[in-house]
């Protein structure tokens, strides 16, 4: 309240001497009603650096108590931004030597981050012994602006991270001018203005920026009509001290020339009706700061993520911050809390103390330090050239819970799976390594949510066990299985059950590798969906597998795959087949699959329903098949009763063979010229037993 009170006080102060002047003759004052100036500004000012300008200032003074003018600014920012301002205004003259004004101005900037934009008013006291000026700057388009988060380094038990915000400050000032005219050399005005402004501050994306009282001084020479120079400086918590000096040239542009007073010759009273001609005193650019913070990262909820690092080249026990890292893995177990992030570090590159497995608490990150990792939207680099090595003799690698992330890990030699998973809700498994599985490599029971494993690689030798293996046995999860390298899972490569109607997995873009001789009845990718829909997408197999592909059942999409199945046994590449367990719809759609085989007795694609009154649709389209028996190619039929519903297009195979075995029966839907026209044999069509044409059925 005391500084309200002195405040006005101040302004009551300042208009008694508006009323207050001698009553003395004054010579004639002429400036030019249209006026060109060009600056250049050095120095720092407050939040901006120096600037070239170039202004139009109009003012009409044909009335004798009114006169608006416009003020036309255009700037060059040292940094090569540019800046501007539009601005109307007024000035009346209520009193003899006292003038009244009020302008309206539209300020730009631009700058690396930001393009800001700003409305500002002001109002003005002038008279001969002292002048007062009021104004306001309120930023309303381009305010602010973050970048993203960027990773600064591990401290503690926390991981750090900074942000670049930008940030237009709101300001108010004012200020208090007095001419010095007995100073002065004969033809130099001396001006001295000094006050207060204030920046309103507030918080960008968690980078607080402070408001602050400044003050500011400056004096200006007007050396002739046609020169000025000016030097000020300012002090805030904000930016400081800084300092700015000017030199401005002005040019007429207009001959006829506007006449304030005429008369005496008072130089105060001169100078006064100068400054009712010449431009608004304001701020020309709109101060922007930029801050960079470090912090701790911060989960979604706002809190702080808790980090435990592990390197087992420190000595035992370590507290597991990033400056003493934990010597196990079974203390960051035992230690870190559920939604942890556990840093494992390669160490030694041998198990020495890795080599207890790791139970996962929900919402846990398992981090190996040999990867780079875009964590809660931040890009972490590897911290070492190499991952840690995991093993568990006596049980599973690595098992996970609902919500946790697994990634940069290599598990090895464990009598267990190398990654096992129980009912669970989400989870992630990415980049990792697992050799030699006494199980499989990874596991996953019934579950729900969405599992997503990627990028991993898997090299099994021994036991007749699944590279992955993922089983919705009755919950409605999701599972990706993307980019995978498989190499030599004895067992199936890829094995998923689905039997939910909200069950769903997408198997794309992995590839299979196979050089021992694998067991009877296995495949690169096996699938049984009682419910749910499957789809295997874009794989690579390069194999000696019974199966390519083996699909039981349900709703699946088999395309876009390319095989070169190697072995030497009897059966089909990609096999379709329904089973006497309940579930519908059995439809399938194989299409666009590059398919080579080699062996007397193989097709490349093949479909059959061996149970009597099941029933299954196929489509197949757009593959192209080589085999090396040239009786053999694609094979759709039944062995028992029951029937099948076939569409063919575009297809390419040594002989195409539809076998209505069994009491059942093949429907075609398109006609018999259709499907010879459409499909090319190199060596011909064959039916046999129930083939009907031209039935028009269609699929569930």
């Amino acid at each position: 309240m005391r500084k309200i009170n002195r405040f006005f006080f101040l302004i009551f102060l300042t208009f008694g001497a508006f009323c207050y002047g001698e009553n003395s003759e004054e010579e004639a004052v002429c400036v030019p009603p249209a006026e060109l100036s060009l600056s250049h500004h050095f120095g720092q000012g407050v939040g901006h650096k120096g600037y070239t300008s170039a202004e139009i200032f109009l003012i009409e003074t044909d009335q004798i108590n009114f006169s608006p003018f416009l003020d036309l600014r255009f700037h060059v920012l040292d940094e090569g931004k540019v800046a501007s301002n539009f601005g109307l205004g007024f000035r009346t003259f209520p009193l003899e030597r006292m003038s009244i004004g009020g302008n309206f101005y539209y300020d730009y900037r631009a700058s690396s981050h930001l393009h800001t934009h700003q409305i500002a008013g002001g109002f003005e006291l002038l008279n001969e012994y002292i002048d007062f000026r009021l104004n306001g700057y309120l930023p309303v388009g381009g305010t602010k602006h973050s970048n993203r988060l960027r990773f600064e380094g591990f401290s503690g038990n926390q991981i750090d991270v900074k942000r670049k915000t930008y940030y237009a400050y709101p300001t108010v000032n004012a200020e208090l001018g007095v001419p010095l005219p007995w100073i002065s050399p004969q033809y130099t005005d001396i001006y001295v203005a000094v006050g207060p402004y204030y920046l309103f501050g507030r918080t960008v994306s968690e980078n607080h920026y402070e408001g602050s009282w400044g003050v500011k001084g400056r004096v200006v020479a007007s050396v002739t009509n046609y020169l000025d120079l000016e030097f000020e400086v300012n002090h805030d918590r904000v930016y400081h001290t800084t300092y700015q000096g000017m030199v401005a040239f002005r040019i007429p542009l207009y001959k006829r020339s506007a006449c304030r007073s005429n008369g005496g010759f008072n130089k105060r009273q001169r100078a006064y009706s100068k400054r009712t001609l010449r431009a608004v005193m304001r701020n020309e650019i709109i101060p922007i700061k930029k801050q960079s913070k470090v912090r701790p990262l911060k989960d979604g909820n706002g809190n702080v993520i808790s980090a435990f690092f592990v390197n087992n080249l420190v000595a035992c026990p370590g507290f597991g911050t990033f400056e003493s890292p934990f010597c196990s893995t079974a203390l960051a177990e035992a230690a870190a809390p559920g939604g942890a992030f556990v840093y494992v570090y390669q160490g030694n590159g041998t198990t020495t103390n890795y080599d207890t497995g790791f139970v996962m608490k929900p919402g846990q990150v398992l981090q190996g330090s040999g990867i780079s990792v875009n964590f809660q939207g931040i890009y972490i680099p590897a911290q070492t050239s190499g991952s840690p090595v995991v093993t568990n003799p006596a049980g599973d690698g690595i098992t996970i819970a609902s919500s946790t992330t697994i990634r940069g890990m290599t598990i090895e030699n464990t009598s267990g799976h190398g990654i096992n998973g129980g009912t669970l809700s989400d989870a992630i498994i990415e980049n990792n390594t697992i050799n030699n599985s006494g199980l499989n490599g990874i596991n996953i029971a019934d579950h729900s949510g969405t599992v997503a494993v990627i990028s991993n690689v898997i090299n099994r030798k021994g036991e007749a066990v699944n590279g992955i293996s993922i089983d919705h046995a009755t919950k409605p999860g999701k599972s990706y299985i993307l980019n995978n390298q498989i190499n030599n899972a004895v067992g199936d490569g890829v094995l998923v059950r689905l039997n939910h109607p909200d069950a769903f997995s997408r198997i794309a873009n992995n590839s299979f590798t196979r050089t021992i001789f694998p067991a009877l009845l296995v495949g690169d990718i096996g699938t049984e969906v009682q419910q749910g829909y499957l789809e295997m997408v874009g794989n690579t197999m390069n194999t000696n597998t019974f199966w390519a592909v083996h699909a039981l059942d349900g709703n699946q999409l088999i395309a876009n795959n390319q095989i070169n199945n190697v072995s030497a046994l009897p059966g089909q590449a990609i096999s379709y087949s329904t089973t006497g367990l309940p579930g519908e719809p059995r439809s399938t759609t194989i299409s666009n699959n590059e398919i080579s085989v080699i062996a007397v007795n193989r097709d490349g694609i093949g479909t059959n329903s061996p149970a009597a009154g099941i029933n299954y649709f196929v489509n197949i389209g757009g593959n192209q098949v080589t085999t090396s028996d040239l009786s053999r190619g694609i094979q759709v039929g039944t062995t028992a009763a029951a029937t099948v519903c076939a569409v063919f297009n575009g297809n390419t195979a040594p002989t195409f063979t539809l076998d209505g075995n069994g009491g059942g029966a093949v429907n075609m839907h398109q006609t018999q010229a259709d499907y010879n026209s459409q499909n090319a044999a190199t060596t011909g069509f064959v039916e046999i037993n129930t083939v009907n044409f031209g039935t028009g059925c269609t699929g569930p």
